[in-house]
């Protein structure tokens, strides 16, 4: 089971298990937020968009390198402060360094957020090395 997590608007993705963690910061009443309470199907794409490999007569035969996936599923709210809490800590964990400090413990912006565990029914990828592949 994989599941992923990411942070829309500020962008944040950590996979594990076949569930995906969305975490969005003052959301409010949203196009977003209405969508979801009337239809919970969604669908999430993240890319990473590497080099343009130059192509050797033209310039419309160069190559985009990137990597891109896409997720669908059904995605529902968590309410509880304990899953807020693992979910910061499982961020952390994956991408902080273990140097890092802080003047406080906790995370006071916990009422700002909203998190949402998305389970995955399909899952697919592309990725293009460009000219080199």
């Amino acid at each position: 089971m994989r599941k992923v997590f990411l942070m829309l608007f500020r962008l944040s993705l950590y996979m594990k298990g076949r569930t995906n963690y969305t975490c969005i910061f003052n959301l409010r009443e949203s196009h977003f937020w209405s969508n979801i309470k009337q239809n919970p199907k969604i669908c999430i794409e993240v890319c990473d968009m590497g080099d343009l490999h130059p192509g050797k007569k033209y310039a419309c035969q160069s190559a985009l390198v990137y990597q891109s996936v896409v997720l669908f599923g059904h995605i529902e709210r968590i309410e509880e402060e304990t899953k807020k809490e693992w979910f910061f800590d499982a961020l952390l964990e994956k991408y902080g360094k273990p140097e890092w400090t802080f003047e406080r413990e906790g995370y006071p912006i916990m009422p700002k957020i909203e998190l949402f565990e998305v389970k995955i029914e399909k899952l697919t990828g592309k990725m293009n090395n460009g000219m080199y592949h």
